[in-house]
């Protein structure tokens, strides 16, 4: 199960992007900008866990988009997991 905590700090998301995995499904984490910093938001993409993020097929990766706030951090945690199993028969491609 996967936690907020686990999750790096908002700052580290301007300069860098997050990847890890969860029962076989990879995610990335990267903030989406905007011209008025309000508007930025991270964008989240799920993956099988056979490849690296450059290398899947565009056709397998799910894309969503989250609030670019600590609590937009805590929503996509919960979604993480909630994802791993709700399409946990994806993830064992």
């Amino acid at each position: 199960m996967l936690r907020r905590i686990d999750l790096m700090a908002l700052a580290f998301y301007r300069k860098e992007v997050f990847t890890g995995s969860l029962n076989g499904m990879r995610y990335r984490i990267a903030l989406k900008k905007a011209e008025e910093p309000e508007q930025e938001t991270f964008q989240v993409v799920l993956y099988p866990d056979e490849l690296c993020f450059e290398k899947t097929d565009e056709s397998l990766k799910q894309y969503y988009e989250f609030p670019f706030s600590e609590d937009g951090l805590v929503q996509i945690a919960d979604f993480l997991n909630e994802q791993s199993e709700k399409q946990k028969d994806l993830w064992k491609l």
